[in-house]
């Protein structure tokens, strides 16, 4: 499921998340390379969460937040399992067991990246 639609340039921030409708992830590229350091200074806190969680979000992962529940409820290619709010942990775990290792290393150096950020 990761790496669906065709492949974007990590300079297109503009628009806002929010209001961004796609056929395709933004960052469907996280599927086949390393994200970059100067990448991630580019981008917003708000856009590098959503960045990490459109990884999960390819792969069908259903968000308790409400906030990055209703984002991505709003792309047209998110299908997100159909599972009871009593499975999320499971459901994580299976999601994790999916990713590829750019999607894990991905994650990896954005969570590194905005820890670096905040301890600043």
């Amino acid at each position: 499921m990761g790496g669906r639609g065709a492949a974007s340039s990590p300079e297109q921030s503009a628009p806002s998340p929010k209001s961004e409708l796609t056929n395709s992830p933004r960052w469907s590229w996280t599927a086949r390379r390393l994200v970059t350091e100067e990448e991630l200074s580019s981008l917003s806190p708000q856009d590098r969460k959503i960045m990490r969680n459109e990884i999960y979000a390819r792969h069908g992962m259903v968000f308790r937040e409400p906030q990055l529940r209703d984002y991505f409820e709003k792309q047209s290619w998110y299908r997100p399992e159909k599972i009871e709010e009593t499975q999320l942990a499971a459901h994580k775990q299976e999601v994790d067991s999916r990713l590829n290792k750019f999607e894990k290393e991905n994650l990896e150096r954005i969570i590194k990246f905005d820890l670096k950020k905040r301890g600043q």
